[in-house]
């Protein structure tokens, strides 16, 4: 068997097995209390609540005790108001207008509301342009006020200076005579100015080369011609003249005093070009040589006819014969007179004559 309690405001009751009796037992209820409440707070501040300071909004339940020790639930709706910001951008060309302003606001929920003003300058245009003009008339600097996109001043100033007429001096060079003058041609430049351009074409050598050669083949003799190009593209002509080179024949002659070596002897010998070539060399006997020489001296033991005995280049001899003869001594007397007896007397000197 079991029993079961259950209270009903300030009543007992017991049920055992299935029966009610009521009367039992009494005592005192006290209830438990649950309280709902509602809070707001602005952006940045916080409300303590569900046992920690809180800054979202949402629902927060913090339990209690009474008194008596009963549950107390205290239920929090907390709803967190922003802080309004509203920024207005405005612009200007005025450049003293141009800043930011702050101004602060209370909104109907008691938070704050920031109107951030801000004004904007908006640029002021310069373009600089350049120009050139062949006519002196439209030459200078012009301004122009207009308006750009922002509603400002937009300034445009344009310089234009003077462009000469061009005149272009080309120097070409040719080959062919009929190609070769002064030719002009007139043009205009993109600033619609005259251009003149001038182009000389002087005429370039064309090269004509002689040559000569000689052959002891009459198959090669004649004249040849032969058409190339020189260093500046025309036309070299190259004439070759071949005239025919007999067989040349060389004659030596030589003497020797050894008759062995007299004759006539021919060798035959083959020149650069191929030709033979014959050399007649003759030689003629050479007689023993003698030379006379003359000679003079003051020396009486020096005159006489000497013989000296010498071998020549060849290997011959050579005599030489030496004749030496006797030059005479000259004897000059010459007189004078003096007053001084120390300077008289008979001086002779011995000098050399011619």
């Amino acid at each position: 068997m079991s029993t079961v309690f259950f209270f009903k405001q300030k009543t007992a009751y017991e049920i055992i097995a299935g029966d009610w009796s009521s009367d039992v037992c009494s005592s005192d209820l006290f209830p438990s209390h649950d309280t709902e409440r509602s809070a707001q707070i602005c952006e940045g501040e916080f409300l303590v609540a569900g046992g920690a300071p809180q800054t979202l909004s949402g629902v927060y339940t913090d339990s209690l005790q009474t008194v008596y020790g009963c549950d107390s639930v205290i239920i929090t709706t907390l709803t967190v108001f922003d802080i309004d910001t509203t920024t207005l951008n405005t612009y200007t060309c005025d450049p003293s207008q141009a800043g930011s302003q702050v101004q602060h606001f209370t909104q109907l929920n008691g938070c704050d509301s920031v109107v951030i003003r801000s004004v904007v300058l908006n640029p002021s245009n310069t373009v600089l342009l350049y120009d050139k003009s062949c006519n002196p008339n439209n030459v200078g600097v012009f301004t122009q006020n207009l308006t750009n996109q922002y509603g400002c001043d937009s300034t445009v100033i344009t310089t234009i200076t003077f462009s000469l007429s061009d005149t272009t001096y080309i120097s070409l060079k040719s080959c062919d005579p009929s190609a070769v003058g002064v030719f002009y041609n007139p043009l205009t430049t993109t600033d619609g100015c005259d251009s003149l351009i001038i182009t000389t074409v002087t005429l370039l050598p064309s090269s004509a080369t002689a040559l000569s050669g000689l052959s002891c083949n009459p198959a090669e003799v004649g004249v040849f011609t032969k058409v190339l190009s020189n260093q500046y593209g025309c036309d070299s002509t190259v004439t070759t003249t071949i005239v025919f080179d007999p067989l040349p024949v060389t004659n030596l002659s030589g003497s020797s005093c050894n008759t062995s070596e007299v004759g006539v002897f021919t060798n035959v010998y083959t020149t650069p070009g191929g030709c033979d070539s014959t050399v007649i060399t003759t030689i003629a006997f050479d007689p023993l040589d003698k030379t006379y020489l003359s000679a003079t001296t003051c020396n009486p033991a020096q005159v006489g006819v000497f013989t000296n005995t010498l071998t020549t280049a060849g290997g011959c001899d050579s005599t030489i014969v030496t004749t030496v003869t006797l030059l005479p001594s000259n004897t000059t007397n010459l007189s004078a007179t003096t007053c001084d007896p120390l300077q008289a007397g008979v001086f002779t000197q011995v000098l050399t004559n011619q």
